[in-house]
């Protein structure tokens, strides 16, 4: 049987001894790598070393040194494993195409499984999900939750509330008070945002906050970046990256938080349960229905419009994510040259297999251009400005939307999420010009902006709760062995090799 589970490491055998994957597990990888450097001189000349050096360079961004190391034990299944969630990460499916599949009832199927999926899913696009039978997948659900195939609590949420209240039945109370300030103070519980582009409404909501609030961000992410170099200007910074749940929670006790704001939304893959204990917590999703803010601030913003018009369609979103009848509908709906853009045709061998689908439904492949994502931000602003219309595709993400109606001339939305839906009703208007679309915007959002921030001025008094630091954390288990001790933003998995 597969499953998620929760483990307390205070109760591990591990915890004194092996020092490596403790390291590890609270994600402290420079700490695993000079663990390694001091392993004995057979250690070092070992397989084990390699792949577990090769692994801490992956996750480290250190993309040469990881892909050297890894190219020398291809023929080991946790090297296998963990190569799959390399080239998952760094869009370079090409090497890993060569692989052969593992066989199946492998000691380590579950992982195995799971990251060969997402290779699938990266080379193939969501309609290899029709074509296979694969077995429990992370990927999958993220595809469904985070890339909005359909918005709702669904298996990954379901399994998260499960585990939830599995955690908040069992865990000691320490402490409670009652916090309810006069000045309130706001968190905001951050994830991926390095890699995740939703995260940039962060941006919209420092900038909300700021003047009328104490706003603290809790930034779960091992590489600090642009937004939270600019962030720590604004705003106060807490990194929780190597924390458990428990200390988590303890840490939003200390700062008195009157309201905490998640853009975790409720992801197996952060250490985020412990927001569970926070009454008054309202994930990123249900802040949107209810307060509609549209991405604007000049803080993420800083690109110009194209002073030219090109008489094309663009379709912006992951292409990953669109079936093959809705691109047929975009192809219906859609008059004359037509691009796709996006990332992930930045991968050769989906970008390849997406033209084929175009052929194979009996599309005019002359048509179609695809283009890999436009960088810098400022020339991918600059390019959809000059689009004669923008498409928002069921791939794309709220930011995108926001991108799209700030900077498109005109805008077409073909998703079914409601929450691009919500804003895209209320903000968008093809019968305007620029001038008064922009001011209408920009208008609505500051009376969203202004109904958030009164919510948050009459939050009532809640309860904090401190709990006993049980060291709790997500483990996945196969037959009940433990098989994977982490896995990365993007849903893979990847395991430390063991001595």
């Amino acid at each position: 049987m597969r499953n998620f589970e929760l483990v307390t490491d205070g109760d591990s055998d591990y915890k004194n001894t092996d020092w490596m994957k403790n390291c590890f597990l609270r994600r402290d990888f420079r700490g695993v790598y000079d663990e390694l450097e001091q392993k004995n001189e057979a250690y070092m000349n070992s397989d084990a070393m390699g792949i577990n050096r090769a692994l801490v360079c992956h996750i480290l961004g250190e993309y040469e040194k990881a892909l050297g190391l890894y190219g020398n034990y291809l023929d080991n299944n946790i090297c296998r494993i963990n190569f799959f969630a390399f080239c998952h990460r760094y869009f370079n499916y090409r090497r890993a195409d060569k692989l052969v599949k593992m066989e199946s009832g492998s000691h380590y199927g579950l992982a195995y499984d799971n990251n060969y999926y997402n290779f699938l899913i990266g080379t193939n696009g969501i309609e290899i999900v029709k074509e296979i039978k694969t077995p429990y997948s992370i990927y999958l659900e993220q595809i469904i939750n985070d890339l909005y195939i359909r918005i709702g609590k669904d298996a990954l949420h379901r399994q998260a509330d499960l585990l939830k209240d599995k955690y908040c039945k069992s865990v000691d109370i320490n402490d409670k008070k009652k916090v309810n300030h006069i000045k309130k103070k706001v968190g905001i519980f951050a994830t991926d945002v390095q890699r995740h582009k939703d995260a940039a409404i962060i941006y919209e909501l420092v900038e909300c906050f700021k003047e009328k609030f104490e706003v603290i961000v809790y930034f779960n992410n091992i590489f600090a970046n642009k937004l939270i170099t600019g962030l720590e200007k604004e705003c106060k910074v807490r990194y929780v990256v190597k924390m458990y749940y428990e200390e988590i929670n303890n840490m939003f006790f200390d700062d008195e938080i009157d309201i905490l704001i998640d853009l975790a939304e409720y992801g197996l893959r952060n250490n985020n349960i412990a927001l569970g204990l926070v009454q008054n917590c309202m994930p990123m999703s249900e802040l949107l229905l209810k307060f509609p803010l549209l991405l604007q601030t000049n803080e993420y913003y800083s690109g110009e419009r194209a002073n030219y018009i090109n008489e094309c369609t663009c379709i912006i979103g992951d292409m990953r994510c669109l079936t093959d009848e809705e691109i047929t509908q975009i192809d219906n709906e859609i008059e004359g040259k037509i691009i796709f853009e996006s990332h992930a045709f930045d991968e050769p061998l989906f970008k390849q297999n997406f033209q084929d689908r175009i052929a194979r439904l009996g599309m005019d492949v002359s048509r179609y251009t695809l283009l890999e994502g436009v960088l810098p931000f400022k020339k991918y602003l600059e390019f959809i400005s000059a689009c004669k219309t923008i498409v928002v595709s069921s791939g794309a993400s709220y930011v995108e939307l926001a991108e799209a109606i700030n900077y498109g001339n005109s805008v077409k939305l073909m998703s079914e999420n409601k929450l691009l839906v919500q804003a895209y009703d209320l903000y968008y208007s093809a019968h305007e010009d620029l001038q008064t679309r922009f001011e209408r915007v920009h208008n609505i959002n500051n009376i969203h902006r202004e109904r958030l921030c009164q919510y948050v001025d009459a939050s009532s008094e809640h309860e904090l709760l401190a709990v006993a630091n049980k060291m709790t954390r997500i483990a996945y288990f196969e037959d009940g062995v433990e098989l994977c001790i982490n896995n990365t933003c993007n849903g893979d998995i990847v395991i430390l090799c063991e001595d």
